[in-house]
């Protein structure tokens, strides 16, 4: 990213003055300031820089408080304490938006884009595409000898909705691909590069007749090895992470320094209004410390601090004299205070002690399982220049041995992908069951020399993700493997409702274990705004709550088009013919009895949830 020239002033009057003198690509603004306040600086420096773009940075998230702020003339808004990346983000957005001109028709090969109408055409053909899904193409076609992780798309194109996860941008990828081959387009025209992001792939004349081409070439594999070195792509995606980190820890060691003197000033206040002897100075000078307090600490990700603090802030903002019970309110979260920020200053994650004890990131690894020893040999080698790390094992006993003791780096979750070969001497049933118990989602695609529907039926019901018949060509079977775990990656999400408390927190830490997200909801009159916040893909319903029953609720989601294709499984102590038929009758997909056998619950949460990937 390019370098930008940063000037700091501490008070409205200062920033004012610089403003008239120089010219800015942005101006990011507090709005609790000295001398001049945040609101009434922008309506001024809009009267004067009517293109120049302007955030607001507050601790106040009313949306009177909002609407003051976008009327004074900001373009954004960004509520305290914040994400520095989020913030980052929408700096550079702004940025992009002041510079970003029109550009001619976009052309790669057969795919044309025109940025004046936003229209896509492949060979001809319209394509009928989301905006985020044209963004994502305008992006990979603008840069098209560049690989983009999914971190990278979203700073490009999430600067100011509330930034989802690195599965939002997969799961566009996805139907855009969908739809560029529905067009007559090659299935990996957008290409994946394992461990690094997303190209796009253009023939091989277009790429060198392009402005930006800059000759690549993958090093050729000197050595068949079953093994390789810790994927490099991994390190690349986490080498900004680690900087931002390393940075972010040199300034919370800053305001560490600092922390002292602003707790001196929060108690000579306190201390004073309990004496009523607090100055009106001296009380405006402790309500900005901890309005500061408030937005820094829980930017840092010291929450509770940063709650206490906000706390003594609206208090003091009352009128003199203070009231006896705001006295004892103010010096029992004076006391909180203190111990929390110590508390939690220890466990901060941008402690130094924190940062070298943070385990690197693993790259994915596929296993594959094969008597054939010719067969693993080609796999691995085509594994190797696809830049994925492969081992082979040649006994099932060994992989499976390795598999109950969790030998491999990350098995309990979606990192890893099975590729095995069912043509072995012994019982392949029992095999897959053992793999979709001890490992459930790592995906698994099966190669054999059978190919009759009997045993295809068989195979079908034992939870694996891909059946391929042998010969197959290598380049093929570890294509799909990377398919296969790309869905995989994208991680599950699980919304539970159920007005037992202890339930939830187990059932939140068995499925979490497994690699699931899980969401808890212990009050169902939450449900609606949870529901939309959340955007699970599965949803479990207790039958009986106390405000309305899961049925209900289940019926509502019914009625709305955005959620009338989620799975639901309800979890009841009744299973009488009535309350089934209900269950079923409102649109629920499945149900488990209380009390439940663990194991039978998460087997049929990880087969809903896998029924429904591969039905999109």
């Amino acid at each position: 990213p390019p370098l930008l020239t940063v000037g700091c002033r501490i008070d409205g009057q200062q920033g004012w003055e610089q403003a008239q003198i120089f010219d800015y690509d942005l101006i990011l603004l507090d709005v609790v300031l000295p001398k001049i306040d945040g609101i009434v600086l922008c309506r001024k420096l809009r009267s004067i820089k009517e293109n120049t773009p302007i955030i607001l940075l507050t601790s106040r998230d009313s949306s009177e408080d909002k609407v003051k702020g976008l009327d004074a003339g900001a373009d954004d808004y960004v509520v305290k304490p914040f994400n520095f990346e989020e913030l980052s983000a929408r700096i550079r957005a702004l940025l992009r938006r002041g510079t970003e001109s029109l550009s001619p028709i976009i052309t790669r090969g057969d795919l044309s884009l025109n940025p004046s109408t936003c229209e896509v055409n492949y060979a001809g053909n319209l394509l009928n595409i989301t905006p985020k899904e044209y963004g994502i193409l305008k992006l990979l076609m603008h840069h098209s000898q560049r690989v983009f992780s999914c971190s990278a798309i979203l700073d490009k194109l999430w600067s100011f909705e509330e930034i989802p996860t690195e599965d939002t941008v997969r799961a566009h990828i996805k139907g855009l691909r969908q739809k560029l081959k529905k067009a007559g387009a090659p299935k990996d025209l957008i290409q994946t590069v394992y461990g690094l992001g997303y190209r796009l792939k253009m023939p091989q004349k277009v790429a060198e007749d392009s402005q930006n081409y800059q000759e690549t070439q993958i090093e050729k594999v000197e050595s068949q090895a079953f093994k390789i070195e810790e994927n490099k792509g991994s390190e690349m995606k986490s080498d900004r992470s680690d900087k931002f980190d390393s940075a972010m820890a040199k300034i919370w060691e800053r305001f560490k320094g600092g922390l002292s003197d602003r707790l001196d000033v929060l108690t000579q206040a306190i201390n004073a209004a309990i004496e009523e002897k607090l100055e009106p100075e001296l009380q405006q000078q402790a309500y900005r410390e901890a309005h500061k307090l408030a937005g820094s600490l829980g930017t840092f990700g010291l929450e509770n601090s940063s709650k206490i603090a906000r706390k003594i802030e609206e208090l003091l903002q009352q009128e003199l004299p203070l009231k006896e019970e705001e006295k004892f309110q103010l010096s029992q979260l004076l006391n909180a205070f203190q111990l929390q920020v110590d508390r939690e200053s220890k466990n901060n994650k941008y402690e130094e002690s924190q940062l070298n004890n943070k385990e690197p990131q693993r790259s994915p690894l596929l296993l594959i399982v094969s008597p054939d020893s010719k067969l693993s040999q080609d796999l691995v080698t085509e594994a190797l220049k696809q830049e994925i790390q492969a081992q082979a094992f040649s006994e099932i006993s060994s992989f499976l041995k390795i598999i109950k003791n969790k030998n491999f780096p990350n098995l309990s979750l979606n990192s890893n992908a099975i590729l095995l070969d069912l043509d072995f001497d012994g019982n392949y049933e029992k095999v897959l069951k053992d793999l979709a118990a001890k490992a459930p989602l790592m995906p698994v695609v099966v190669l054999t020399n059978q190919g009759e529907l009997s045993f295809r039926l068989k195979v079908a019901k034992l939870s694996v993700n891909s059946y391929l018949q042998k010969p197959v060509k290598p380049e093929i079977a570890i294509n799909v493997a990377l398919d296969v775990l790309e869905e995989a990656r994208t991680k599950a999400k699980v919304m539970i409702v159920d007005d037992d408390r202890h339930l939830l927190e187990t059932l939140q830490v068995m499925l979490e274990a497994r690699g699931i997200n899980t969401s808890i909801l212990n009050d169902e009159r939450l449900f609606w705004k949870t529901l939309e916040k959340t955007a699970p893909d599965l949803l479990v319903l207790d039958v009986e709550m106390p405000h309305a029953n899961g049925i209900e609720l289940c019926q509502v989601l019914r009625h709305d088009p955005r959620w009338s294709r989620l799975p639901v499984l309800f979890l009841t102590a009744h299973t009488n013919a009535d309350i089934r038929h209900q269950m079923f009758a409102v649109g629920g997909d499945d149900y488990v009895s209380k009390p439940f056998i663990e194991s039978e619950l998460v087997t049929r949460i990880f087969n809903r949830i896998k029924r429904t990937k591969n039905i999109l």
